[in-house]
């Protein structure tokens, strides 16, 4: 049996120097998460939030999801060797008053990325570039979603293709090949 801690909707507020530490060690694909606010929001005023998710078999698993974070101050330690944070919804803003720190070989995931915490730029930066495909607007990386290096403003990629329009390149904008008169798209209202 799983247990866990869900907060859907609400707001989770770690104030008055509160020390809260997540843990999660079961190593199984069965459970999303040990705290889980997907559609909510963790706010960090003040204390320590740590998270600690271990080696699972599953990639899904972590020890804590949100929907959003907001710090005005605390202290964010991720000590885990998985998936220790996800973020639903945006890169969270770290003021200069609160720290995010890794001392595990655990990420942050954030809308499906993974991130680690870059001090010097005070921002989080992707975990590693793995390219997923090459196009037009460079190599895409499978870890954090976006482009990095040069592209050949050539190779372009996806789309659907219909009687009005060619395929429309998920890069960069671009129509790259020509309508097909017999693919028609009917809006039914």
């Amino acid at each position: 049996y799983f247990f866990f801690f869900m907060n859907v909707d609400n707001t989770l507020h770690i104030t008055n120097n509160a020390d809260v530490t997540v843990l999660s060690g079961i190593p199984s694909e069965s459970y999303k998460a040990v705290l889980g606010m997907e559609t909510g929001q963790l706010v960090i005023d003040s204390g320590k939030l740590t998270c600690s998710a271990a080696e699972c078999n599953g990639d899904s698993s972590c020890a804590v999801s949100t929907g959003k974070l907001t710090m005005n101050g605390g202290e964010v330690i991720l000590s885990g060797n998985n998936y220790d944070l996800e973020v639903w919804n945006e890169k969270p803003v770290i003021p200069s008053n609160a720290s995010v720190s890794f001392q595990g070989t655990g990420l942050i995931l954030i809308k499906e990325g993974k991130y680690i915490w870059d001090e010097a730029s005070r921002t989080f930066v992707c975990a590693g570039h793995e390219e997923e495909l090459y196009c037009c607007a460079g190599s895409l990386c499978k870890n954090c979603g976006e482009y990095y290096g040069e592209g050949d403003g050539e190779t372009h990629y996806g789309g659907e293709v219909n009687c009005t329009y060619g395929k429309i390149c998920e890069a960069c904008g671009t129509e790259y090949t020509e309508p097909e008169s017999d693919k028609h798209v009917f809006n039914v209202s």
